[in-house]
């Protein structure tokens, strides 16, 4: 089921939330619906800045786009089949992640969004990633994510202090911002919403035979 949201109203938030997180660092102050509404790469691989701690496969022929909200419980179902086919397609595809967080429905989506972000700079986006999928059940209703998150990067091994700090910088409410903003470019009013060599695929295809076909289709076609 498909439900619509004010996308602009979501963009310019994060919008605003990237511009006043500038300001201050110039000044020295430094389930089961589908969810409307970001980027990381795996050759599995990450498009934004601080998910490139898989280098992509230039060589795959086949690139999965996901838009995801960590807070979507149909994005939480999807992820282990996602895993699934990265572990069978190996190097034949490469994945990326675009954060799309829900901010009007899921308290927690941008914040998860920023730990993520905030993990990429010290190489363990996908770490941060399947955490927060992994756990999404656990974590999705806390009045406060920090501590969670704080949790999940002393597991990864983070420098705890950078990665708070940087959960909150202007580069990472940006790198949010424009992922969601390239997600409204592309049409994409819901979560998860996948795309495969820039066609997007429609949501009934979702299952495990349906998206592996989809997969194969265009492996076949090289």
């Amino acid at each position: 089921m498909n439900s619509r949201m004010p996308l602009i109203i979501i963009l310019a938030v994060l919008i605003i939330a990237a511009g006043g997180g500038y300001w201050m660092y110039q000044n020295g102050l430094s389930g089961n619906q589908r969810q409307p509404q970001t980027s990381s790469t795996d050759a599995t691989s990450a498009t934004s800045p601080s998910n490139d701690s898989a280098m992509p496969e230039q060589r795959s022929s086949i690139v999965i786009e996901e838009f995801g909200d960590y807070q979507c419980p149909p994005c939480g179902n999807l992820h282990p089949l996602i895993t699934g086919i990265k572990k069978d397609y190996g190097n034949r595809i490469r994945f990326v992640f675009h954060h799309f967080p829900l901010t009007n429905i899921h308290a927690n989506a941008n914040p998860a969004a920023q730990a993520a972000v905030a993990a990429g700079y010290q190489n363990k986006f996908w770490e941060m990633h399947n955490l927060l999928y992994d756990n999404q059940k656990a974590w999705s209703d806390v009045p406060d994510l920090t501590p969670v998150v704080t949790s999940f990067a002393r597991t990864i091994g983070l420098d705890v202090d950078r990665f708070l700090s940087d959960m909150k910088s202007p580069r990472t409410a940006s790198t949010i911002a424009s992922d969601v903003e390239q997600a409204m470019r592309r049409g994409v009013d819901s979560t998860p919403t996948l795309f495969i060599n820039g066609e997007k695929i429609p949501y009934e295809n979702y299952g495990s035979e349906s998206l592996r076909q989809e997969i194969d289709r265009r492996l076949t076609t090289k």
